[in-house]
Parts: structure tokens; C-alpha cells; sequence
């Protein structure tokens, strides 16, 4: 399915008091990779774009191979943008996973006709502190908590994330790390909190 045209869908936040809030988010287009009709046409609109910065996915432990749907996307928009690229793209993961931006360049080195378009492409290590679930009574109505002061840690250890989200970017709950070594430090930090409360 393919729609384009700003629409709206639904946001759930549930506070540390428990009153929950909806909220409507704009969203510009939607793609699906379940058939060629959707990956074309998402092709053909980032072919169109002149500007893209940041891209961001949601890539599970499990679709970490060459063959996933989730690799294949990511594959088809860096693909799609190569070239017109004129400046570098920042990839970040939003899922735990160890090490998930080493892991995305070394699968896209591998499966990437071209690896010499991923030259201006960064993939960051990521951090994510959030827990999000769906409505009991609509499951396309996503619910979670709301933003905790760290809820994405993005390692940038080269400077090379767009400008606008690089250096002010805490008071939206996102912490850029620019020294090595410091997001596996919240890594384990975020894991012995969740074991700590949740048994």
C-alpha cells in the first residue's frame, strides 16, 4: 500500500502517573516493502529528493542477515539516494542491539552492488531507552512512556550526524556520545536497570 499527502495517525504517551495522552503526528508518505508496487514508488520519491540527511530504521536482532526485509530497505534507499548524495548520510538503528551500527555497514558492504556509495555513509551505534507497545483497543495506535531524559543515545565519533541533531539534541531526550567507549558504558547501564526492574 502507498499513500502520499500529509496524514495523521495517533500517538498514546502514558506519563509516570499513569494518565494517558493522545496525540496526532503528521506523517508525509507511507511505503510498504511487502510488493514491488510500494519499493518502486519509494525509489522513485527518494530519487526526487535532493537533501537527505538521516535515515532511520528499526531493525531487530532477528533481521540482522543479507537476506531480511529490514536490510533489503535500507539497502533500496541508500541505493536510491547514492547518487545524488552530494554530503554524508548518518543511519542510526533503533533497536538494542550490541554494536548495531558496526553490524549494519559490515551487512551492507556485503550485500550493496556499489560498496563504494556507503563511503558517505555513516552508520552510528545506537542506544535506545524507551519501551513502546499499542493500544488495547486499536494495536495501530502505538503507547508508550513518555520520553525518559535519555531515550536515544547516538554514538558520533567523527562529528559526521546532521548538524541539527548533533549538539543540542539533549533537551529531546536524544545524548550524542562523541568519545569511544562511552555508549557500551550506557549499554550495560541500560541492561542492569531493566533487569532491575523487571524482576
Amino acid at each position: 500500500d502507498f499513500q502520499v499527502g500529509l496524514s495523521q495517525n495517533f500517538v498514546t504517551v502514558v506519563d509516570a502517573n499513569g494518565t494517558a495522552k493522545t496525540r496526532r503526528c503528521c506523517v508525509a508518505a507511507a511505503y510498504s516493502f511487502a510488493d514491488d508496487v510500494g519499493r518502486k514508488r519509494l525509489a522513485e520519491d527518494l530519487q526526487e529528493m535532493s537533501n537527505v540527511e538521516l535515515v532511520v530504521v528499526g531493525i531487530t536482532e532477528a533481521g540482522f542477515h543479507t537476506e531480511s526485509s529490514g536490510i533489503q530497505a535500507l539497502k533500496l534507499v541508500l541505493e536510491s539516494i547514492a547518487h545524488k548524495r552530494q554530503k554524508g548520510v548518518s543511519v542510526v538503528d533503533l533497536d538494542n542491539v550490541n554494536g548495531n551500527g558496526n553490524a549494519l555497514n559490515n551487512l551492507l558492504k556485503a550485500c550493496i552492488e556499489n560498496p563504494s556509495s556507503l563511503e558517505t555513509v555513516s552508520f552510528h551505534n545506537s542506544v535506545v531507552d524507551r519501551i513502546t507497545s499499542h493500544r488495547k483497543d486499536d494495536s495501530f495506535i502505538p503507547s508508550g512512556e513518555s520520553f525518559p531524559a535519555k531515550t536515544v543515545i547516538i554514538e558520533d565519533l567523527n562529528d559526521s550526524l546532521p548538524a541539527w541533531l548533533s549538539r543540542d539534541a539533549t533537551s529531546d531526550g536524544v545524548v550524542i556520545r562523541h568519545a569511544k567507549g562511552l555508549i557500551e558504558l550506557d549499554a550495560v547501564i541500560k541492561l542492569r536497570v531493566a533487569n532491575a526492574t523487571h524482576t
